[in-house]
């Protein structure tokens, strides 16, 4: 992977982008019918990264600073990559033929968006039938996020749109119909209801090599856990795990990788159903090492649990004090990384003469592509 040409990278960088979103992105509809875009984050550079690629006005703020909840939980400071309206097609464009998790709200927010732009030219306030129109696209967006729909609720879409009712000025004809049928909102919005790979169908998108690595990168930058875990009699673990409502999704790791994928139970009846994949031990490695060089976010973290894992693998059981010392130095270093803002990552090693840590470059733990 180190002769990688600009178009492989920029493939690469593609596939990132859009599985980092699909992992921590955000779409909406604002209560003044404002089509809103974000990206909330603990580490920063990732988000300063997306931003030199879409440089918006809105840019990167803080989102939640660092402290404790109601439920003494801490957490680090978070910030927000965020764009508005029109500044947030060129990146929805970009992002949605390989979006997997949240291709279905991408399109929406893209058709919304197209459908509105000359809504303004046309009158000073909004009708009720725009209303409407604004609010049903609002809805479904959320709905989304909160239900996972079946191939029945996808092809649905065109009956649940004639429940938006036709406001009188329409009907009276004091005003241009903006969409009277189904058929009319549809034929404006530029969806061919004839064809399958529209809004009534969620595919997963056929990705070139690098896309795909990019992606997987990207998406486990994400949603991804990497830990070591402590047993009795000094026994240490690596575990590997995704979670996300998409089974399909995860089951493109499982199929790759192996693992397993379960269902978890569910915290509140509205919820999505939740699944974790989880890979362990040597068996993880692969799929580390096939992501490493292209994360961001948990490229330390992953690079110390490949460390570990290499190192496990030759012990094989730990026995001696050195070693006991030496696993639950990676135990601990590892738990630490997760605590860190990211403003400043340490970055350390273990020195087998010492038994202390010492420093290296930071350039060691870069990931190759300088995007």
């Amino acid at each position: 992977m180190n002769n990688l040409t600009t178009e492989n990278v920029e493939e690469i960088k593609k596939g990132y982008i859009t599985g980092f979103y699909d992992a921590e992105g955000s779409i909406s509809i604002t209560k003044d019918y404002t089509l809103s875009v974000l990206i909330n984050q603990t580490y920063k550079p990732v988000l300063e990264r997306i931003d030199k690629e879409f440089k918006t006005v809105s840019g990167i703020k803080i989102h939640s600073k660092e402290g404790y909840d109601k439920r003494g939980i801490h957490h680090k400071n978070a910030w927000m990559w965020r764009q508005f309206a029109d500044d947030a097609i060129p990146f929805l464009k970009y992002i949605y033929t390989y979006s997997i998790e949240k291709r279905l709200q991408i399109e929406l927010g893209i058709k919304y968006q197209e459908s509105i732009k000359l809504t303004y030219a046309r009158s000073k306030g909004m009708s009720q039938s725009e209303v409407e129109k604004r609010e049903w696209f609002k809805n479904k967006i959320e709905e989304l996020k909160h239900i996972t729909p079946t191939e029945q609720e996808l092809k649905s879409y065109n009956n649940e749109i004639k429940k938006l009712s036709i406001s009188k000025d329409v009907r009276d004809g004091k005003q241009k119909v903006i969409f009277g049928t189904v058929d009319d909102l549809y034929k404006n919005l530029g969806i061919n209801t004839t064809e399958q790979e529209t809004i009534n169908k969620q595919l997963i998108p056929k990705m070139s090599n690098y896309i795909e690595i990019g992606y997987l990168a990207g998406f486990y930058d994400g949603e991804g856990y990497v830990g070591i875990s402590k047993g009795k009699r000094d026994s240490y673990s690596l575990s590997v795990e995704i979670a996300n409502t998409n089974f399909d999704m995860l089951k493109i790791y499982e199929t790759k990788f192996g693992g397993k994928i379960r269902l978890i139970k569910k915290e509140e009846e509205h919820y999505k159903e939740k699944y974790h994949w989880d890979i362990t031990n040597h068996n993880a490695l692969p799929f580390l090492k096939y992501i490493q060089p292209f994360t961001i976010v948990k490229r330390q973290q992953i690079d110390l649990a490949i460390e570990f894992q290499e190192w496990h693998n030759q012990v094989k059981i730990i026995k001696t004090p050195e070693q006991k010392k030496k696993a639950e130095w990676y135990y601990n270093t590892l738990k630490d990384m997760k605590q860190e803002t990211g403003e400043e990552i340490s970055n350390n090693k273990y020195d087998e003469n010492t038994n202390e840590t010492e420093s290296n470059p930071l350039d060691k733990y870069m990931n190759i592509l300088q995007w």
